[in-house]
């Protein structure tokens, strides 16, 4: 039986309520990038707007909008009733909206030096994350060139001064970069506080949570675990492995609070009921028009729940769900303790 005047109850009951439960787009995206957010933006027809949605999760938008193997697509709840949402057109169609990049932001400067080796997606995303928290990066790449397998993507799919605006970011994060260098690993784990290995190929034991190695400092990630090559989840390695290995030089736990990382399974429900089936706006080859990412991004559901709010007057009339109220009522109990008349008069309707 959960005491509703306890703390301890009233948290039990808040996470009864999955209204706030990520849609399955971006928990399917294991960059977890706001597409229910973006496309909402883009529906009114507002490309700057969505474009800084998608960039705050994407550190190289214009690359991934052009290569990601969009697994939000294929978890898009619009397919249930007709085709899914053509989500990484969209975000195509967001890069091409005239609007500034964002200015980077670094954090003061940790004293920590961290090398990365290998220069493809995954190492560079690791890269773009630790120099923004100030960490002094030196990325290695056997290659002449940085971006790993991208450059087997066509010209016509990924246009070349896409890359070069992207990678841009590198030198604006002041990030030391080392072409055909092959380093020795045992020399470098000497030399740096950490680092990340993400170069492609190979067989090394590391942890699925953490990333880490079984060699302190060392962590592992991409391709290099998979086999394959999925860009967007070379790209979460890479971040996830951020996290790890600045928490490991903040000497604080890897594995607390980690759960949801990469794509997982929301708990959201939508009720489909009810919603015509549409098929897609057709895909011109050179990607869509900004009419016609409008009208795509309008057959948009916006999933969320809100089961209850159709059965109950009171959540209808004031537009709110039961984890929302049920801060609002409550919230004094984490200022005074003990019991309010009204919160007792609220508990009784």
């Amino acid at each position: 039986m959960i005491d509703f005047m306890d703390q301890k109850g009233l948290r039990e009951l808040e996470a009864r309520c999955i209204q706030e439960e990520a849609p399955p787009c971006q928990a399917a995206c294991p960059l977890h990038v706001d597409v229910r957010g973006m496309l909402a933006a883009l529906g009114r027809g507002d490309f700057a707007a969505a474009r800084a949605v998608y960039q705050k999760s994407v550190p190289f938008p214009g690359i991934v909008s052009r290569v990601c193997d969009e697994p939000c697509q294929g978890a898009c709840t619009r397919g249930q009733v007709g085709e899914a949402i053509a989500i990484r057109a969209l975000e195509q169609a967001c890069m091409q909206a005239d609007a500034p990049r964002p200015p980077v932001k670094k954090l003061r400067a940790r004293h920590k030096r961290v090398a990365v080796i290998g220069g493809g997606l995954s190492g560079l995303t690791a890269v773009a994350d630790l120099s923004r928290k100030g960490y002094d990066l030196t990325l290695y790449e056997a290659a002449d060139r940085l971006g790993g397998r991208i450059w087997q993507t066509s010209a016509t799919t990924l246009p070349r001064e896409l890359i070069a605006q992207d990678l841009a970011l590198l030198s604006e994060l002041d990030v030391a970069v080392k072409l055909e260098t092959s380093p020795d690993l045992a020399a470098i784990c000497q030399d740096y506080d950490a680092v990340y290995l993400a170069t492609g190929q190979g067989e090394v034991h590391v942890d699925p949570l953490t990333y880490a190695t079984d060699q302190p400092g060392l962590f592992a990630g991409g391709s290099l675990l998979r086999g394959h090559w999925s860009p967007i989840a070379s790209m979460s390695d890479g971040r996830r492995a951020a996290v790890s290995i600045d928490r490991y030089l903040q000497k604080v736990s890897l594995t607390a609070s980690r759960s949801n990382e990469g794509a997982y399974e929301t708990k959201l429900y939508t009720n489909t009921t009810g919603i015509d089936a549409s098929d897609a706006v057709p895909l011109p080859v050179l990607g869509y028009s900004a009419e016609e990412a409008i009208a795509e991004a309008q057959r948009c559901i916006q999933c969320q729940c809100m089961e209850c709010v159709k059965v109950c007057a009171y959540l209808e009339e004031y537009g709110g769900y039961p984890r929302q109220y049920v801060r609002t009522v409550y919230n004094n109990l984490s200022i005074v303790m003990g019991e309010r008349h009204a919160n007792q008069f609220n508990n009784s309707c």
